[in-house]
């Protein structure tokens, strides 16, 4: 997950005002310092964002009776939208929140292997998906000591550039994961597909990462170049809001009729 709401001010405001000087000249104090805080890039950002709680609400509602995949997807959105209210705090106190999303980067991961780890039966790819945790992390944290050996100043640089890394590979791996999954889901005929609750999610997971992988291979030139390439970001949010709705509806038909495990 990238939200909207990392987008550094000075970014949003280049953004807002390149060859707008009528425009600049216009709003005044109120279009150079407030309305850049509500952006529509960023107002779509975060109203994605708030989406999450859509399916937190009804996962927490039925968290009993969901399967453990369903469980850790409910956690993951907590942490999520924890995440986004922290990160939104740092950027209204410190116009600087990559660190809290970096952190969120590894978790992520962790949780939605857990998930597929769960719903695939097929030993082979659930031995893939348990050694995939410590290589990771051993590779995150990798990356990230290298860069504070170079000095705090470079971590705080760089950070961009390891998240484009690990996001684009993160986003690669769950594409592979959510197809082998669906087709487990497609040729079992036990339950109907869309009364299956790890279609919705899985689907959800496939579109996200699939759309958002040319946005994580590229946020660094996205986010430091103030140009239209910005205006990407409105197929992330909207992204983002698909993948909530996707997975309040898996969410919704969960329960102690649903079958949410699939056979290989």
């Amino acid at each position: 997950m990238f939200s909207a709401l990392s987008f550094p001010s000075a970014q949003i405001k280049k953004l807002f005002l390149i060859g707008s000087d009528h425009l600049a000249q216009m709003r005044g104090f109120i279009g150079g310092v407030i309305l850049p805080a509500i952006h529509p890039i960023r107002l779509a950002g975060t109203i994605a964002a708030v989406s999450n709680l859509i399916p937190l609400i009804i996962g927490l509602r039925k968290y009993s009776r969901l399967d453990p995949g369903l469980r850790l997807l409910t956690i993951n959105l907590l942490i999520a939208v924890i995440v986004d209210i922290i990160g939104y705090t740092l950027m209204a106190l410190f116009e600087y929140n990559q660190v809290i999303y970096s952190l969120y980067t590894p978790a992520e991961f962790i949780i939605f292997v857990l998930v597929f780890r769960h719903w695939l039966s097929h030993e082979r790819l659930k031995k893939i998906l348990t050694w995939s945790i410590p290589v990771y992390l051993v590779l995150w944290l990798g990356g990230h000591s290298w860069l504070l050996i170079q000095g705090l100043e470079e971590w705080k640089n760089q950070q961009l550039l390891i998240n484009d890394v690990f996001l684009s590979v993160e986003s690669v791996f769950f594409i592979i994961f959510s197809i082998a999954t669906l087709l487990n889901i497609i040729n079992d005929e036990t339950v109907p597909v869309v009364r299956n609750p790890v279609f919705w999610v899985t689907t959800a997971i496939l579109f996200y990462f699939t759309g958002n992988l040319f946005i994580f291979a590229f946020q660094r030139i996205l986010l430091v170049e103030g140009s239209g390439l910005l205006m990407v970001w409105y197929l992330h949010s909207a992204l983002n809001f698909l993948k909530n709705i996707l997975f309040a509806i898996g969410l919704t038909i969960a329960g102690k009729n649903a079958v949410a495990a699939t056979q290989d």
